[in-house]
């Protein structure tokens, strides 16, 4: 985790933004998430199915891409990827929606953290579907 939050402000890639949460006592990473913006075609089965209101020609429904968020194994389990989520939502809510209008919020999502996201809400989605 550290090693990646180093290699990105080191490279200063200004197209994303990573949010840290640490523990003030021992500066110990706890956790972080990256967003950025994109853009996601939806399939029109996925779009009934979900009640995602659009059009046939779908060339795209701008969206919150998070291609990473992780929190540090030795604080899993105790509320912290909950903090994260909620951190994320409110500033996507608050921060982001108002400007770009994004419809959507993507999350890269490894198989093994699946039922996380299904607690909160989330979709599973695959250009499959």
């Amino acid at each position: 985790m550290n090693q990646y939050l180093r290699d990105s402000f080191v490279t200063n890639d200004k197209s994303a933004v990573t949010y840290v949460m640490y523990s003030a006592n021992n500066d110990t990473i706890i956790g972080y998430y990256t967003i950025t913006m994109g853009t996601s075609k939806l399939s029109k089965r996925f779009r009934d199915s979900s009640k995602i209101v659009g059009r046939d020609g779908n060339i795209g429904y701008p969206c919150v891409d998070v291609p990473f968020l992780a929190v540090d194994k030795n604080f899993q389990r105790d509320g912290y990827g909950t903090l994260l989520l909620e951190h994320l939502m409110l500033n996507v809510y608050w921060q982001i929606i108002p400007i770009i209008g994004a419809d959507l919020v993507r999350l890269d999502a490894l198989e093994n953290v699946r039922e996380f996201y299904d607690r909160h809400g989330f979709i599973p989605y695959s250009q499959i579907i």
